[in-house]
Order: C-alpha cells, then sequence, then structure tokens
C-alpha cells in the first residue's frame, strides 16, 4: 500500500502587500448597524457597581484630606448614612455599589430590549 502523504492547501495564500482590485475598493459601506451589538447587562452592572464604590472611596480620601469638601457635601446629602468616618465611607460605598448594580442592569437590559 503506498502511504498517503498530507499536502498543505495553497489554494488562497496569503496576499501581503496586495494591491486591492476595484470591486474591493468600491465595497458599499454598512450603514445599518448589525444585530449583534447587545450590551451584556451583567458585566455593565458590575462595572458600573465597582466604579460607583470606587469613586466614593476616591472622594472620600481626599475629603478626609481636606480637599473637594464641596463634594464631600454633595455626596452627604444624597448618600444614605455617608460621612467621612470609616463606617460612613463603607456605607457609601455600598449604597454606590448597589446604584451601579441595579441602573446598569437596567440600561442594559433595556437597551438590549430596543437593539
Amino acid at each position: 500500500m503506498a502511504k498517503k502523504t498530507k499536502t498543505k492547501n495553497n489554494s488562497n495564500p496569503p496576499s501581503f502587500g496586495k494591491v486591492p482590485s476595484a470591486a474591493e475598493k468600491q465595497m458599499p459601506v454598512q450603514l445599518i448597524r448589525p444585530m449583534s451589538w447587545r450590551l451584556d447587562s451583567y458585566a455593565l452592572a458590575y462595572t458600573l457597581a465597582i466604579m460607583g464604590a470606587v469613586w466614593v472611596l476616591i472622594v472620600s480620601v481626599l475629603g478626609l484630606g481636606g480637599y473637594g469638601m464641596g463634594m464631600v457635601e454633595t455626596m452627604q446629602k444624597h448618600h444614605f448614612m455617608y460621612s467621612l468616618s470609616a463606617s460612613g465611607i463603607l456605607v457609601g460605598m455600598a449604597e454606590a455599589a448597589l446604584c451601579g448594580l441595579v441602573l446598569g442592569f437596567l440600561f442594559g437590559w433595556i437597551y438590549n430590549k430596543f437593539a
């Protein structure tokens, strides 16, 4: 019996430096977005939760140093039990994470319903 040897299929060699033909240059531009543009609602929710908690931590650390007191006062008005104490910072971070989680998931879910 004769051995069968595997041969490479070189029917489509790589085209490095190939000049595109006129037909390839005139390909129509797709103006309608593809149906695959969907958001991962969970990834968006987790990302916004982390960003919200980190933002509260950064503003709190700056506030402890005496910087950005206007932002600290605004956060104290809008966040439940937020203050420049250790427990107040943790509660503010938890609230910001929860808000980011819920709002991020809802935004992604609504976006995907209309996409």
